[in-house]
């Protein structure tokens, strides 16, 4: 993973866990950065230190690939099928 800076400059990059299987959607606050990949979410600091991780869903098919928004000024995380199911987080 790597962070610029709003004028593009680079600020730092750090290595993405081999546990992450095909990482799909990605939302950044700020603070956080939270990926989205088939069977599992995990959250990072803007360092690369993990903050928390957990399954995703069982609905749908095993394999959706779910999209992340973070919203509500970082305090609400939302994940969508991409069909028809949205569910909605408090963010720590």
């Amino acid at each position: 993973m790597s962070l610029y800076a709003a004028d593009g400059a680079p600020l730092r990059s750090f290595p993405l866990p081999s546990s992450l299987k095909e990482p799909y959607g990605l939302a950044f606050d700020s603070r956080r950065i939270v990926i989205g990949g088939v069977g599992e979410i995990l959250a990072f600091d803007t360092s690369g230190n993990p903050l928390w991780k957990f399954q995703t869903p069982q609905a749908g098919e095993p394999k959706t690939t779910w999209q992340v928004f973070l919203i509500a000024e970082g305090k609400e995380l939302r994940l969508y099928d991409g069909v028809r199911t949205i569910y909605r987080y408090a963010m720590p």
